[in-house]
């Protein structure tokens, strides 16, 4: 009886830590090299970068050359503006409706969306902002 329960302890453990590496490996966002620099960055592989927060966070403050669809938006079908042939960079305040807008994405056949997470920590590492509705500052 003592080895049937220790058996499945092993099991449960073993079936929790593959599950818990499954999910940290999917969710974790690709780390741009110089986040300083990274619509030069985009712009160098012909790349989209989009801001899936809503328009009154993108017009409070937004990374350099990222256009504005709000993940609201991306989640009903409304994302023409951005182009399938090209990579796509998403990101938002803290990386959970940047997710969101990659899984979207990729479902409707984006062949090519990184999540580079939340503006947060983008703003940490020091990167270059605009405020208002345009995408350039």
């Amino acid at each position: 009886m003592n080895k049937k329960i220790i058996l499945a302890l092993i099991i449960v453990i073993a079936v929790l830590v593959s599950g818990y590496y499954f999910f940290l490996r999917k969710s974790e966002p690709v780390k741009l090299v110089e986040p300083t620099n990274i619509s030069s960055q985009i712009n160098a592989v012909n790349g989209q970068l989009v801001d899936v927060r809503t328009i009154e966070e993108y017009s409070e403050s937004h990374v350099k050359g990222a256009i504005n669809v709000p993940v609201e938006d991306i989640l009903s079908g409304k994302y023409l503006e951005i182009d399938k042939d090209r990579p796509v960079y998403v990101y938002c305040r803290s990386g959970r409706r940047s997710a969101q807008a990659k899984e979207k994405l990729e479902s409707v056949g984006y062949s090519e969306v990184i999540d580079i997470g939340g503006l947060d920590d983008l703003k940490f590492k020091g990167g270059m902002f605009c405020k208002g509705d345009k995408k350039d500052c």
